[in-house]
């Protein structure tokens, strides 16, 4: 069995450790990524959180409205407790089973095309979700899967990433990945965890007269 406690994933995972000391209010990603999402929001920004946490709090003063999708009833309490205590009102959780039919129904009430972002990082499901959301994202704005490595081929030196070789995890992951063939991809690694952002094109502008 292949072991990832080498000398080199110790200190992948000590830096990491340090990122998150010194930013205690920073989503749980690892620093390029937490770079890349601040690099890739607006302030006018709206969309849609899978998976509640400090994420939800530290997106929540950078957009201009969020609703975010747990699954866990506790863990949706406690990030409701801290909303409250720290007056965030441009946040809307919801409570969500964590099947793939409810979370299918869930986006079907989306409008396509009005998502300025979707942050997929769920306990279930996350093939269906990244799946069925590609078509609500606006042109130019962006989806990011989180642990993006278990899924989806990559070089990544991360634990349980899969490899070239392996492909996709199963048919779901090809599909989404047809899904977004010609998007721009930033895939981020701290070498313990792996974050990948899927952005739309921007598409639709008008053609140039001829000459």
């Amino acid at each position: 069995m292949k072991t990832h406690r080498t000398p080199r994933y110790v200190f992948d995972r000590l830096r990491e450790l340090i990122f998150q000391k010194r930013n205690p209010d920073a989503p749980w990603l690892g620093p390029q990524a937490v770079r890349t999402l601040e690099h890739l929001l607006k302030p006018e920004n709206s969309g849609l959180e899978c998976g509640a946490g400090r994420s939800t709090l530290w997106l929540a003063k950078r957009v201009h409205f969020l609703e975010s999708w747990e699954e866990d009833a506790g863990w949706l309490d406690k990030v409701a407790g801290q909303m409250r205590s720290r007056g965030i009102e441009n946040v809307a959780l919801k409570k969500v089973d964590a099947t793939p039919e409810n979370y299918l129904q869930l986006v079907a009430d989306i409008p396509e095309n009005s998502l300025d972002f979707a942050l997929v990082d769920s306990e279930n499901a996350r093939d269906v979700l990244c799946l069925a959301l590609v078509s609500r994202i606006k042109n130019g704005g962006f989806l990011m899967l989180d642990n993006a490595n278990w899924f989806l081929p990559s070089a990544s030196r991360a634990p349980h990433s899969r490899t070239l070789e392996q492909g996709p995890a199963h048919m779901h992951w090809q599909e989404f990945l047809e899904a977004v063939a010609g998007w721009q991809v930033l895939w981020t690694s701290s070498g313990v965890t792996d974050t990948a952002f899927f952005i739309r094109p921007i598409t639709g502008k008008q053609p140039e007269k001829p000459v």
